[in-house]
Order: C-alpha cells, then sequence, then structure tokens
C-alpha cells in the first residue's frame, strides 16, 4: 500500500501510481484560483485528489484544477485503485460523470469505455437496497418535478361533453370506404378443379382435404388467395 494519508483507501497498483502522476503533474502549474486556471488552460473543473465520497476534505491541500479529459481520466482509474465499498463509490461517480447534468461540461466517450462504465456501474448496483430516507427522497424529487398533463384540473363544456358521447358526423373515420382483406382461408366451402382430369367438387374444410392430401394448408390457402394453380388444382371461394 501507499504511504501516508491515501494507504488506506487507495490500493498500490499501476492505477494509482497513474493518478497520482497526473495529480503532480497538475501542481506544477501552480495555479491556485479557478480565473487563473481558466486564463491558463481555458475550461478546467475542480477536483477532490481524496474523492468526497472517501472522506475527502474540501480543502485547498486536497483540491486540484483539472482540465475536463484529465477529470475525466482520473475517475476512470479510481475505481481501479479502491476496493469494496469504496470501488462502488468510484464506481457510481465515474458513470455520474459521462450521463447526470450539471453545470460542468460532460463527456462523449466510446462505446467501449461506455459499455465498460455501465458494466462496473451495474455490477456495483447489485444486491445492494436503498435505505428508505434515501428512496423517499428520490420518491418526493420525482413528484416535485413531475408536470402535470395540459388538461389537468380543466372541465369539458356541456357542448363538448356532448360531442363525445353522441355521434359525431364531422369525424370522418380513417377506414371508411375500405374493404378490409378477407382471409380466404376460413371460407364455408370451396370449389377444387382438377386441371389434370377437368373435374370439380365442392368441399366443406380446405383443411382436411389437404390434409387428406398430404398437402400443406397455410400454402394451399395463399395460392388460392392469390389465384394461382397448387399442383394442378384450382382452389376457389365462392
Amino acid at each position: 500500500m501507499l504511504s501516508g494519508a491515501p494507504a488506506m483507501i487507495f490500493i498500490d497498483n499501476k492505477y494509482t501510481k497513474w493518478y497520482y502522476a497526473i495529480i503532480a503533474n497538475a501542481k506544477t502549474r501552480n495555479l491556485t484560483t479557478r480565473k487563473q486556471a481558466k486564463e491558463i488552460l481555458g475550461y478546467v473543473e475542480h477536483h477532490h485528489i481524496i474523492p468526497d465520497s472517501l472522506g475527502g476534505p474540501t480543502t485547498k491541500e486536497n483540491m486540484i484544477f483539472l482540465t475536463a479529459h484529465e477529470h475525466f481520466v482520473c475517475h476512470l482509474l479510481l475505481p481501479k485503485m479502491t476496493e469494496g465499498e469504496n470501488k462502488v463509490k468510484m464506481a457510481c461517480a465515474a458513470w455520474a460523470l459521462v450521463n447526470q447534468e450539471s453545470r460542468q461540461i460532460r463527456y462523449k466517450v466510446t462505446g467501449r469505455i461506455y459499455e465498460q462504465l455501465k458494466r462496473n456501474f451495474s455490477l456495483a448496483r447489485t444486491g445492494r437496497k436503498l435505505a428508505k430516507s434515501v428512496g423517499d427522497k428520490i420518491s418526493a424529487t420525482k413528484k416535485a418535478n413531475k408536470q402535470p398533463a395540459w388538461n389537468s384540473g380543466k372541465k369539458m363544456s356541456a357542448e363538448q361533453t356532448k360531442n363525445m358521447k353522441g355521434p359525431r358526423p364531422h369525424v370522418i373515420p380513417h377506414n371508411k370506404g375500405k374493404r378490409g382483406k378477407s382471409n380466404i382461408k376460413w371460407a364455408k366451402t370451396w370449389i377444387i378443379h382438377n386441371t389434370i382430369t377437368n373435374q370439380s367438387e365442392t368441399i366443406l374444410s380446405l383443411r382436411q382435404w389437404c390434409l387428406n392430401k398430404g398437402f400443406n394448408y397455410n400454402t394451399a390457402g395463399d395460392y388460392a388467395r392469390q389465384g394461382k394453380l397448387y399442383k394442378g388444382f384450382q382452389i376457389i371461394s365462392p
């Protein structure tokens, strides 16, 4: 493990070394105010070196100005530097960085990184249950943000109610004047004409006739609907 304060939080691995390399490089800029940072780097974000969700204080010593790219990379590294509950927190923070709206710029990531973040976030939530107080808070927020329907609290006039209940001659049905497609296979009687022997017969069940002949019932019905010969037979629905 690393020496010092991070020793109890971060694992001693290559990801932790990369993380602190980014922090060390940022410290060499010696940027103490946001205005100064923006003049040098343009857009910047304020980052907790030890994340606040892991007990890191919001102090000058624990805060650093990073570019958007540096900040994003740091949050990709943090889940790989932690274990247990801390890993869960860091996975959720990384997922929030690319999804939640805020005054800060959020990031467009590649499909591979998005999949990685989503998988880590999903695994972090597996088997976890929200405390009742947290669930109640989320529910209250959703209710507060819910927009009422455009006609909420409005009553229809007597004329509107009458038009809704009675006939509406001004409304033309979308299928007026159109005939639906009949399913020819459900006809009550059939005329089967053998084009080879030039003989015809009337049957009551196309399915039974196909069964007796060893024919495919669905195919025979499709050929009849299209007016095609099926195995030398003309199938007609009167």
